[in-house]
């Protein structure tokens, strides 16, 4: 008669299946990784393509009102009948729908002066020659996608410690509302949606007299790739320099 006999699989063997099942595992997976960031830079480089070939013309704009109630809203109150706020020029160019914007190249960088020198004139102008291909950065750099993050800006050479980056040279500045709503008027869509995301306003004043400080706003927008850089907050040491640079 035949005994009972219960069949074990070795136990290092089955380990070594283990094992190669994940390691195959993780290849598939990270063949996958790779195809989808492929497919991501892909993406925004045929965006980027898409969006720099929009035809360059005038748009004209329907007014609408606007709440202007707060402080970067209310520089561009004004006594004429157009008060489209922020909100507005934002809805109207179809802003929202725009969630992955372009490099721009120096020929939109050139559009960007050009227009701006049509809006406030030559005498009134801010940013030096519209024609020029100079940027305000005092080192070499680039600007560049970067999948997942957007558009950034990255050194080119060696940037000792301490030095400033930018001079604002490049920096459009609109003393009213008015100005700043026509420069918008002028842009194609996909070029005024990036103002109106750049734009911010500053005080060139050293009063403290609230009259002063009031009339020395200015809304302005950096009409060269120092507007790919984020907004430093309370820490931001990129640009500025004491009062005699």
């Amino acid at each position: 008669m035949k005994g009972n006999h219960s069949y074990r699989p070795d136990t290092k063997r089955k380990e070594k299946i283990i094992i190669i099942v994940i390691l195959i595992f993780v290849i598939v997976m990270s063949c996958i990784n790779f195809l989808m960031l492929q497919q991501s830079v892909d993406d925004v480089e045929s965006i980027n393509e898409h969006l720099e070939g929009t035809p360059i013309s005038d748009n004209s704009k329907v007014s609408v009102g606007g709440d202007t109630s707060t402080k970067q809203h209310s520089i561009l109150s004004n006594s004429s009948s157009d008060n489209r706020s922020l909100t507005d020029f934002k809805r109207q160019n179809g802003c929202a729908a725009m969630k992955i914007r372009p490099v721009h190249d120096d020929a939109t960088w050139k559009i960007f002066r050009e227009t701006y020198n049509s809006v406030v004139g030559e005498k009134s102008s801010t940013i030096g020659d519209p024609f020029s291909t100079d940027n305000a950065f005092r080192f070499k750099i680039s600007a560049r996608q970067s999948p997942g993050k957007g558009r950034g800006i990255f050194a080119e050479e060696e940037i000792p410690e301490g030095e400033i980056l930018y001079n604002f040279s490049r920096t459009a500045q609109f003393q009213t509302g008015d100005a700043f709503r026509k420069f918008l008027d002028k842009l194609p869509n996909p070029l005024a949606c990036d103002v109106l995301m750049w734009s911010y306003v500053a005080s060139f004043s050293n009063n403290d007299s609230e009259n002063e400080y009031r009339s020395s706003l200015r809304i302005c927008t950096d009409l060269d790739p120092g507007s790919f850089c984020n907004n430093g907050g309370s820490g931001g040491s990129m640009a500025w320099g004491d009062n005699n640079e």
